[in-house]
């Protein structure tokens, strides 16, 4: 029940902020797994509160209540009650369970300020990261690639033997699997569904409230501490004095007071709200006493009509809600089939001789890359499923699970096992002919990579040595993000540690070519809004290690209480489709 409120709850908020979210989009989109991780953390947290004896006290509550910005008078600056009375009306919580947030909040407050407060990263560990954002150098440096550095000789007999021994994994066969794929998806049950029209207009009429647009009215609501000041109120109202200066009155502003396109059910107090509906336009109510005893003298300025959702409209949404609700639960029923004939000894393929909606398909011999042995890629078979066959041994059955993109459930029944093989050398030979060739040219464009490095380091210029190897000094000069289109992060990393006149050497990030670099420069120009970066820098930075210290602390609370969910409840109650 907790859960399927406080799912309700984030859901009318996500629903305010004008996302367009139905129930059926919102647990697709992950919203049931966040509220349980929000309760499951909030829980621990709660019960090690308890453990330590945290408490917070009702005056506390209230220090804590007059602090926040959001329930002030904009005009007094003092705490309003009124504020606080529209801010719970909108989100549908009562005063009860808010004051019981709030403490849990307070106790968990307690808890937190005492394990992770917030932090700013040392400036000692913001300024070189700054400097490193600002760097640029510039190097002078040569390519050398294939075509620069060619290989010709051809291998002989002995060598490509040695060769394909010494590289046995580069012709060794993948493990393979055999396996039958049951398949029970969502197209295949709901083929032969109906919805019966009955259904759809019971859906429609428990649906309506929340489909129909309500009347809204826009009014001028003023608290008064005492009913002869809110009679007095309304007899100066009914000689025409304006309402601003009543609010002015009262130390309120005109718009603090005014309530624009206020639904009935969006006003917490029964009374007023029933007096403000019953009014109509221009008229002036009270005094109306409300929960908080205050005396509320009203005017309504605006009334604009309802819209009422038409049956013929929102048929398709409701019969497409229906066919979901009606599938899952005949999948859900195939599934007791399958296992209770499980249970009694049958085989998974067996088991489904009662299911006529499902399908057996056998695929294989495949790698747990998704590969044939033929080379090819079976565009019907689930990445999940191929991963359970992988995890089991010959002659297994999986349980019957679901697919990860939520259109069904399937269950693999593993065949058989075929082990890595070594191809014979005469079946890839000229496959083991073009790895020695690509071998012998990376050693040798090493060994020229190696070469140059050396006569760099021994003083050598860079153009010197490039002259007598027929290569081309380029020149450049980057700041760390530009260079990072240019050369790999490893490269790039060494490049940018280097000392001035160090020399450099590394690979494409395609391997395809090598580089002799020589760092002739480094500058660092000022960084436009550095004082502003570095504080930003240090307050993110802090930010992100007092979130992992949180997440780790509540993460071990968890562990220690041991937390659990009954995920079959949870999925009963999340596809059901009730609203």
């Amino acid at each position: 029940v907790d859960i399927q409120r406080e799912f309700d709850r984030q859901l009318d908020l996500r629903r305010q902020s004008g996302q367009p979210l139905t129930r059926e989009k919102a647990i697709n989109a992950g919203l049931v797994t966040e509220v349980l991780d929000t309760m499951k953390a909030r829980a621990a947290v709660n019960e090690e509160a308890e453990n330590l004896g945290l408490t917070s006290t009702n005056e506390m509550i209230a220090d804590f209540l007059q602090s926040l910005e959001g329930l002030r008078n904009p005009a007094t600056g003092q705490f309003d009650q009124v504020v606080l009375q529209n801010l719970l009306q909108r989100n549908n919580v009562t005063i009860t369970e808010f004051r019981e947030d709030v403490r849990t909040d307070l106790n968990r407050g307690q808890l937190f300020d005492s394990i992770a407060s917030p932090m700013q990263a040392p400036a000692g560990f913001v300024e070189p990261s700054l400097l490193r954002l600002a760097e640029s150098r510039t190097a002078e440096y040569v390519t050398l690639t294939a075509e620069n550095t060619p290989f010709s000789t051809e291998p002989t007999e002995e060598e490509l033997r040695t060769y394909y021994q010494s590289n046995t994994e580069r012709y060794t066969d993948p493990e393979y699997r055999v396996f039958d794929l049951v398949l029970l998806s969502k197209e295949n049950f709901q083929g032969e569904l109906t919805v019966p029209e009955e259904d759809i207009r019971k859906l429609f009429e428990l649906r309506k409230a929340r489909l129909d647009v309500p009347e809204t009215r826009t009014i001028v609501q003023i608290p008064y501490p005492s009913e002869g000041e809110a009679l007095s109120a309304v007899a100066r109202l009914e000689t025409g004095v304006d309402v601003a200066e009543l609010a002015q009155e009262r130390s309120f502003t005109l718009d603090s007071v005014t309530y624009t396109d206020v639904a009935q059910s969006d006003i917490a107090d029964a009374a007023v709200a029933s007096a403000v509906f019953e009014a109509e336009q221009g008229d002036i109510i009270g005094p109306v006493t409300d929960l908080f005893g205050n005396h509320i003298v009203a005017r309504v300025l605006s009334i604009t009509e309802g819209q009422e959702s038409t049956f013929e409209e929102q048929r398709d949404v409701l019969v497409s809600e229906l066919l979901d609700e009606e599938t899952t639960r005949s999948l859900l029923d195939a599934i007791e089939v399958i296992e209770t004939a499980r249970d009694e000894g049958a085989v998974l393929t067996d088991a489904l001789a009662e299911v006529e909606d499902a399908t057996v398909q056998t695929f294989g011999p495949v790698d747990s890359n998704l590969i044939t042995a033929d080379g090819a890629i079976p565009n019907d078979l689930p990445v999940e499923a191929l991963a359970e066959a992988f995890l089991l041994r010959e002659g297994e059955e999986s349980e019957i699970l679901p697919l990860d993109n939520d259109l069904g459930y399937f269950a693999v029944s593993l065949q058989q096992i075929i082990p890595p093989a070594l191809q014979p050398f005469e079946t890839v030979r000229e496959d083991v002919a073009r790895g020695w060739r690509a071998a012998q040219q990376a050693d040798l464009i090493a060994d020229r990579q190696e070469s140059i490095s050396t006569r760099l380091r021994g003083g050598e210029s860079l153009s010197a040595i490039a002259d007598s190897e027929a290569l081309e000094v380029a020149t450049l000069t980057v700041g760390l993000q530009e260079a990072a289109a240019i050369f790999p992060p490893d490269f790039l990393d060494e490049i940018f540690k280097a000392n001035l006149n160090t020399s450099v050497a590394g690979n494409s990030a395609d391997a395809q070519s090598a580089y002799v670099l020589n760092v002739i420069d480094a500058s660092f120009p000022p960084l436009a809004q550095a004082e502003f970066l570095s504080q930003i820098y240090q307050v993110n930075v802090g930010q992100v290690l007092t979130q992992e210290l949180s997440e780790a602390y509540i993460g071990a609370l968890q562990d220690d209480i041991g937390i659990k969910q009954n995920d079959t409840r949870i999925a009963q109650v999340f596809s059901s489709g009730q609203e």
